[in-house]
């Protein structure tokens, strides 16, 4: 690749990620799984819904309790060679909805290292050449209280609240990018 194309990932993307404790990294739907057994709902109505099982979650303990559980269940132990690869191409733009860093992992050893970006983050005049993943549903590395609701999508509140791509100043490049680019390629998303 030579910088003309955008790169667009989704938790399928990360599948063969592993956590510090050696367990596969959770989808979406591994991660709602997940939630609703910390509950003790063994057959939810909806058992894929993400948004459902956080706010499940969210109800019967607290916001403090999902952002724990939330961080300790998407941490990034190990990447594998391909997520390597792929993210290490010269792309012309990432945009992702996964929260986890395996994109700034993935290229840890490079001298071009994705700088994650949120859609709260304000541009700056040259921000365009450094070498960016936009996180469209937000960045596991800023997930606190203070930004759980404006600027991380979990919950059907934060869905609500949290800045939309349309509504940022990212999604005018967002739609720039979608008209310069060469190739579109999109990954892992459903």
């Amino acid at each position: 690749m030579n910088g003309t194309a955008v790169l667009i990932t989704g938790s399928g993307a990360h599948l063969d990620v592993i956590t510090p404790d050696g367990e596969k990294f959770p989808s979406g739907v591994l991660l709602s799984e997940r939630l609703y057994q910390l509950c003790g709902i063994d057959k939810p109505e909806n058992p894929w819904d993400l948004q459902d099982a956080s706010e499940t979650y969210q109800e019967r303990y607290s916001s403090d309790k999902l952002i724990q559980i939330i961080k300790k269940q998407l941490i990034v132990g190990h990447v594998q060679e391909e997520h390597r690869e792929l993210y290490s191409c010269k792309w012309q733009r990432v945009y992702t909805t996964n929260y986890d860093e395996t994109p700034q992992i993935s290229t840890s050893k490079n001298m071009d290292t994705l700088v994650p970006v949120t859609l709260k983050t304000p541009r700056r005049e040259n921000d365009l050449e450094d070498n960016l993943c936009i996180y469209i549903n937000g960045y596991i590395g800023r997930l606190s209280t203070k930004t759980f609701n404006d600027e991380f999508k979990l919950t059907g509140k934060s869905y609500l609240t949290a800045v939309s791509l349309e509504e940022s100043e990212w999604g005018a490049v967002f739609a720039e990018d979608m008209e310069t680019a060469d190739c579109i390629v999109i990954m892992g998303l459903s």
